[in-house]
């Protein structure tokens, strides 16, 4: 949640966010959104597409999707879901198709 606040604060020009801010809601757009997730891949190595902001628009979800996403990758093992697996792996994005 840390490093993503801190992400939240460049991009939207804000000095404090909190777990319930909404990206959105304060400002957010596609175009910021599309530079929030170049971060999250540089930071984490994770390559989320755009709805994924607007299925998590607060930084309280959109941090815990991300700690799922990389505690799946982490471990080691499917999800069960192929689509999700493959993502995982790097072959295609998530939410793609």
């Amino acid at each position: 949640e840390t490093r993503l606040a801190a992400f939240y604060a460049e991009l939207l020009q804000i000095d404090r966010i909190g777990v319930r801010d909404n990206f959105l809601q304060l400002g957010g757009d596609s175009l910021r959104g599309v530079r929030l997730f170049a971060m999250v891949q540089a930071q984490w190595g994770l390559d989320l597409r755009l709805d994924v902001l607007y299925d998590h628009p607060t930084l309280g979800a959109l941090a815990q999707y991300i700690d799922s996403m990389r505690s799946t990758a982490d471990s080691g093992r499917g999800t069960g879901n192929a689509e999700l697996d493959a993502a995982l792996l790097g072959r295609i994005e998530v939410g793609a198709g």
